[in-house]
């Protein structure tokens, strides 16, 4: 698995999928990122979701990635060690918005909560792995990964958290699951 620091890309992960599951994984993700990560936090840049929530409680690591993306006029919400920030078709061009989120430093996990539309896809490319939140068993699942794969793209499959495990990931709290190993060794790009 290589690491987005290492190999160029501007984001450690990338989930597609459906969008209550991709939240869940790519809090879950950024989560373990933030965990194994000199910086202590990790930044999920939501593609096509509006509202990335409330803030709440959070880590000093995740307030100071937070007030590094306010520097920038990026809208950003930290909860626990993950910092949101929602680029969507409404802004004038999403694709640099999450760019220019991505540039902070640090762990950078795409979450693209939205339908996999034309600015999107070539986000995608930007990615050490992406993940595509289902069961392996799952058709659409499989489908995805050949698309993803057939485009030479490092791809894996994850269940999404369920219950409360879904809670607590989106609160930058949760656990990050048996699935942290397959994660790039996390990009402490700062």
């Amino acid at each position: 698995m290589r690491s987005a620091e290492l190999s160029g890309e501007r984001f450690d992960v990338a989930v597609v999928g459906p969008a209550g599951a991709v939240a869940a994984v790519a809090a879950a993700a950024a989560g373990a990122l933030a965990a194994r990560s000199s910086t202590r936090a990790a930044l999920v840049v939501g593609a096509g979701e509006r509202q990335a929530g409330a803030s709440g409680p959070a880590t000093r690591p995740a307030r100071r990635l937070r007030e590094r993306l306010a520097a920038r006029d990026l809208d950003a919400r930290a909860r626990g060690r993950i910092v949101w920030c929602t680029v969507d078709a409404g802004a004038e061009d999403p694709t640099v918005g999450a760019l220019r989120a991505a540039a902070i430093g640090g762990p950078v996990v795409l979450a693209v909560c939205g339908p996999r539309v034309a600015w999107v896809e070539p986000l995608l490319d930007e990615a050490a792995l992406v993940v595509v939140a289902g069961a392996d068993s799952d058709p659409l699942t499989e489908l995805a990964m050949a698309g993803l794969r057939a485009r030479g793209l490092d791809a894996a499959s994850v269940p999404a958290p369920d219950g409360l495990g879904a809670v607590l990931a989106r609160l930058g709290l949760g656990s990050p699951g048996t699935w942290r190993d397959g994660l790039p060794a996390g990009g402490d790009r700062s």
